[in-house]
């Protein structure tokens, strides 16, 4: 399986295709993406939170997801931009839930969703001064992806 951020995979292929096999695309991706990304701490779960979201995408669910990802496509963003701006939001909701111990709310991801803006995303990634956003990919020291788990394209 073949994957490109820039570019929706056939819903039905995707949702067809071997959840590994959808990880492993996206992480073959990424590691050939020579663009700015942000950094992430663990790679696995950055790979994994793409999976997520375009697993919601090709599912429509929740449908404020593709609402989202319309809008941000409309405001500016490129498609990968906004499938990181979306898996932003999970992602602050699942930290939200393991740290305090408290339910998932769909209730207030779609909230978060629908107040998605590619303002509000430039925003955030402009103020993140932290290490985690580069520019032109992975960071010299995510060495925990080594190539030889990589299929070749």
């Amino acid at each position: 399986m073949k994957y490109d951020a820039s570019t929706p995979p056939d819903p039905k292929a995707w949702l067809e295709a071997d959840e590994d096999e959808r990880k492993d695309a996206i992480a073959r991706y990424h590691r050939r993406f020579k663009g700015a990304h942000p950094r992430a701490e663990s790679q696995l779960a950055h790979d994994t939170f793409h999976v997520i979201v375009e697993n919601q995408l090709a599912m429509g669910e929740p449908p404020q997801a593709r609402a989202a990802l319309e809008r941000l496509l409309g405001e500016g963003l490129d498609r990968h931009e906004a499938v990181h701006a979306i898996a932003s939001r999970l992602t602050a909701l699942v930290w939200e839930t393991t740290t305090k111990a408290i339910p998932f709310s769909e209730k207030d991801y779609a909230s978060k969703l629908e107040a998605l803006t590619a303002e509000s995303w430039r925003s955030e990634a402009a103020d993140d001064s932290s290490p985690d956003r580069s520019e032109g990919g992975y960071a010299a020291d995510d060495d925990d992806f080594g190539d030889d788990i990589f299929e070749d394209d």
